[in-house]
């Protein structure tokens, strides 16, 4: 079988587009995500958010920060002593660790009270894969939303229009997708 002919024009104007394509994409995407001016490339990085930071979970926040491969970028637990604590032994992890700063650009750790709206911004934010979080917390995240629902609207309107938003936003998303799955069990409501 033979091949389409081309005429040198033509091949010249297909070669200089993809040339211009790829010099373009090169502009789009920032030098820190390519791993460049010695920062870890976004397909190396191990970003990760610590839910509750008793005892354990701050061992083992230390000790995935103490091989520099790892940047936290959020902190989670009810109790707002540990929280605060957590937050503090993280930045001065960060700033003993000066390099794991500098090289993952983590200026500062956001932190929650519920681990279902960590969890939330971080897939809106891309920092967590939806499909994993969905498969291992989907039912439990439908559940608690259904459940406080109610509780949730008296709390915006006392502290900020702001909380929880995430959340609902996920819940919502996947409460659709469920509906519209035929091969979906609906998720019974907790009493």
């Amino acid at each position: 079988m033979r091949g389409k002919n081309i005429n040198r024009r033509q091949f010249l104007k297909k070669v200089s587009s993809a040339a211009v394509g790829a010099t373009g994409f090169a502009y789009i995407i920032q030098g820190s995500a390519l791993g460049k001016d010695g920062h870890v490339a976004t397909s190396n990085r191990i970003v990760m958010g610590c839910i509750g930071m008793g005892g354990r979970g701050t061992r083992n926040m230390q000790g995935f920060i103490g091989t520099g491969q790892v940047q936290v970028v959020a902190v989670c637990d009810v109790d707002v002593g540990r929280l605060k604590r957590a937050q503090e032994l993280l930045a001065s992890l960060l700033r003993r660790c000066d390099s794991t700063a500098s090289k993952y650009n983590n200026k500062d750790c956001a932190t929650y009270r519920d681990y279902r709206e960590m969890l939330a911004r971080g897939i809106k934010q891309g920092v967590y894969d939806e499909k994993v979080v969905k498969e291992a917390c989907r039912t439990n995240t439908i559940q608690a939303y259904k459940k406080f629902s109610p509780y949730i609207d008296s709390y915006r309107k006392k502290i900020s229009p702001r909380l929880w938003v995430d959340l609902e936003h996920i819940a919502t998303r996947w409460m659709q997708e469920d509906a519209a799955s035929p091969h979906r069990r609906p998720i019974a409501t907790i009493e």
